[in-house]
């Protein structure tokens, strides 16, 4: 038996490409999120609209990102994935 198939149509083609800030990576075929769509493993899960970030969801998915580990009542521990953390929040923002 032989399967074969197509490459998600939804991901930078070739020609595209973006670079994280403060790297010369290029990075290319990365999967996007599509028009509905905000999976915090793609590209494209921030969108800035109405003059502000904006995560569909964001409430519940930051949440479901976010541990946090009680060491005493007043001392505890924060993770957050790095990959999902942004540096500007401002409408400047040049970085992808």
């Amino acid at each position: 038996m032989v399967v074969t198939g197509s490459r998600p149509n939804r991901e930078l083609q070739p020609g595209m490409y973006f670079v994280r800030e403060g790297t010369h990576e290029i990075r290319g075929y990365v999967p996007i999120n599509e028009v509905g769509e905000s999976n915090l493993e793609k590209l494209g899960w921030m969108r800035f609209s109405e003059g502000r970030w904006d995560i569909r969801n964001g409430n519940v998915k930051i949440k479901q990102a976010h541990v946090s580990f009680f060491r005493k009542c007043n001392k505890y521990i924060e993770i957050l994935p790095c990959s999902i953390l942004r540096r500007k929040w401002s409408s400047e923002s040049s970085d992808a």
